[in-house]
């Protein structure tokens, strides 16, 4: 009580020097034993109301014009606003409405009075160790967690907020974290759930990336990604194809890039064999046009990714065999060269599957049975005799055979 009557003193003498007229040549100025007489005479009454006064009561008849010094803009009056607001236990919430914070989130934050708000709160901080609270807490308990999210978003683009912004984006996360929130519920208040193609090209995307790093430090145990929370909400065949699609246009797109090296790096993490990958890519569903889909460039890069970790000899011709089934992958392949699109693709394809036949040592009789897994060539149906028939020149051409061989050919 003693310091903080001491604190008042000094508050209004500084008062008087800063009100005080400026004395010029001329100007009669009033005698200054009656003021000083005058000022302790206020100073004495003020005191002792202060004295016989509860504390409910001391800050409205103590210094009634604190709140007005401090909108005067003096660095000193602030500080002593700002310890009587906090000797005086006054909430937090109630300097927000006497520092004009409370016409709204977005205003607020561009209110050069919540850095004032923000050094009361580390001091009230300092004051209650136990009773910790944050800026952000401050205004999500007035505005609500989801308009504080869209209220720092559109302040990260302004300059002169720009720096409060990221301070309270960093405790608003914190807040989510010390409440276990998941990353996918963190996905949904950005509004990064309204599509892939959306998600991964919105700017509020980088909100969710800082979460994940922030998620994943507090939870090294747990294996957390970007681009799985995405996969999840969405699925990977979806995002690789928006990612694909999306790098086609900007392929200089580093955070692109990122993302689809995260998403292969996601399925080399949980060590995922390539025709699982290839499943999950959907590539089966796109029948002769997975030749020339995009999916393959992201299947053959995990092919690459997976022979380093997994020593998974393969490559993207036997990807695509195991994938559809050799007899299946074989008459796809025919039926390709019918298409336009895709017959160039196919030939090249067909060309390895003939040679690797070839290498094998695969006369037409064990492409029959081994490959078609018939017996006998009239229960062969027409695509699987069209394609021992494209295939048959070849065979006999690397055998040196000019005629048909009756050991080698297809019994009827």
């Amino acid at each position: 009580m003693r310091s903080h009557k001491i604190l008042l003193i000094v508050a209004v003498i500084i008062l008087s020097l800063v009100t005080s007229p400026i004395i010029a040549s001329g100007i009669s100025v009033p005698n200054v034993r009656s003021f000083r007489t005058n000022q302790h005479n206020i100073l004495t009454k003020r005191v002792l109301r202060a004295h016989t006064t509860s504390n409910a009561n001391d800050e409205e008849r103590l210094i009634p014009s604190l709140d007005k010094i401090f909108e005067g803009g003096s660095k000193v009056i602030n500080y002593v606003t700002l310890k009587h607001w906090l000797w005086a236990n006054k909430p937090v919430d109630k300097a927000l409405d006497t520092l004009k914070l409370n016409t709204g989130v977005e205003k607020a934050l561009l209110n050069p009075n919540l850095k004032t708000l923000d050094k009361y709160v580390n001091m009230f901080n300092e004051k209650h160790p136990k009773q910790q609270i944050s800026l952000a807490g401050v205004l999500i308990s007035r505005y609500g967690d989801e308009a504080l999210t869209k209220a720092i978003i559109k302040a990260l683009e302004t300059e002169n907020s720009k720096n409060i912004a990221i301070k309270l984006q960093k405790q608003q996360m914190e807040g989510w974290l010390n409440s276990q929130l998941s990353i996918g519920n963190v996905l949904d208040k950005p509004k990064l759930n309204t599509g892939v193609e959306n998600a991964i090209l919105h700017p509020n995307l980088k909100i969710l990336d800082n979460y994940v790093s922030m998620f994943r430090k507090k939870n090294p145990e747990q294996h957390v990604s970007l681009t799985g929370t995405l996969a999840s909400r969405y699925g990977d065949e979806p995002l690789a194809m928006a990612l694909l699609t999306a790098r086609h246009t900007d392929n200089s797109n580093m955070f692109l890039k990122r993302l689809q090296a995260g998403q292969l790096a996601d399925w080399g993490y949980s060590r995922k064999p390539v025709n699982e990958v290839f499943a999950l890519l959907k590539i089966k569903d796109d029948d002769i046009r997975a030749l020339i889909s995009p999916k393959l460039v992201t299947l053959n890069k995990y092919i690459v990714l997976s022979d380093i970790i997994s020593r998974e000899r393969t490559d993207l011709f036997t990807a695509l065999r195991t994938g559809f089934g050799p007899d299946n992958f074989a008459i796809l392949l025919s039926r390709a060269m019918d298409d336009p699109d895709t017959a160039a693709t196919a030939l090249k394809y067909q060309w390895i599957q003939f040679k690797r036949w070839i290498a094998r040592d695969y006369d037409l009789m064990t492409v029959l049975n081994v490959v078609f897994n018939k017996d006998k060539l009239a229960a062969a149906s027409a695509r699987e005799r069209s394609v021992i028939d494209t295939y048959k020149p070849m065979y006999y051409e690397a055998n040196g055979l000019d005629q048909v061989n009756t050991n080698v050919a297809p019994r009827v």
